[in-house]
């Protein structure tokens, strides 16, 4: 009885981030109108403010007449299926996108970041050799960290305590 409500209402908060993220990889015309992805989350309350009165002035009236959805409870039900297909829309939507979504193969690889956050340079070295050099805000990054290429690396400062 109470549980739909919680689904329904995160549902709801995903799907409109979900047409954000999904406008941005799409084509935005929609009857001559380009719509940029922000716009989108906008979409939703206006169409609100717009069917509202004709549902509660026209499509109301009129399925009371003929005795289809005549209480609030039948409506609401039907509401919520018509928002189930809506959802599943969304997600055969997000399904075809997939494709689309650039995923890089240099993403996937681990790397090995330091980030100088002290007041003055710091050295990366291993039992070895010196390897870099890093001043005040530096961010080192060795991409494509192999098992035990780093194992040994050490941070030297010239920070004076």
């Amino acid at each position: 009885p109470i549980f739909p409500l919680p689904l329904f209402w995160s549902l709801f908060d995903q799907l409109g981030s979900s047409w954000t993220f999904q406008a941005a990889r799409t084509d935005s015309q929609i009857l001559g109108v380009h719509i940029l992805p922000d716009q989108m989350q906008v979409i939703s309350p206006m169409l609100s403010l717009i069917l509202i009165p004709l549902f509660d002035n026209i499509l109301y009236p009129a399925l009371d007449k003929i005795r289809i959805l005549e209480n609030p409870l039948r409506r609401m039900v039907c509401g919520g299926c018509i928002a189930g297909f809506a959802f599943l829309a969304a997600g055969y939507v997000e399904l075809n996108l997939q494709g689309v979504y650039l995923t890089s193969q240099h993403t996937r690889l681990p790397k090995l970041t330091f980030i100088n956050a002290l007041p003055c340079t710091v050295s990366v070295v291993n039992d070895i050799s010196y390897l870099d050099e890093m001043e005040s805000g530096d961010i080192l990054t060795y991409p494509n960290v192999t098992q035990g290429k780093y194992k040994n690396k050490k941070l030297i400062s010239t920070c004076i305590d």
